[in-house]
């Protein structure tokens, strides 16, 4: 396993947590912490955040594990970065 930590970011709305992590499931990435905060954003517009330790097994793509969650968050109209922990 390979340790990674992904961040998403964006307006709080429902679906973010359960699309993103549905994601690293179909990859058979377990999640091995999970945290969330909405602060308030401009204007007072509630913000997410969401951090994920993230263990991706070493015989997963990197490359394409990064395009399915850019992927999702454009759908969901978030940003969201991946890194090695």
């Amino acid at each position: 396993m390979r340790l990674y930590r992904i961040e998403a970011a964006g307006e709080d709305r429902a679906g973010i947590v359960a699309s993103l992590c549905r994601v690293l499931a179909d990859r058979g990435v377990n999640i091995a912490e999970l945290s969330t905060r909405s602060p308030p954003g401009p204007g007072g517009s509630p913000h997410y955040e969401m951090t994920i330790a993230a263990e991706v097994p070493e015989n997963n793509d990197a490359r394409e594990l990064r395009e399915a969650l850019a992927a999702e968050a454009d759908r969901l109209v978030v940003d969201v970065a991946i890194m090695p922990a």
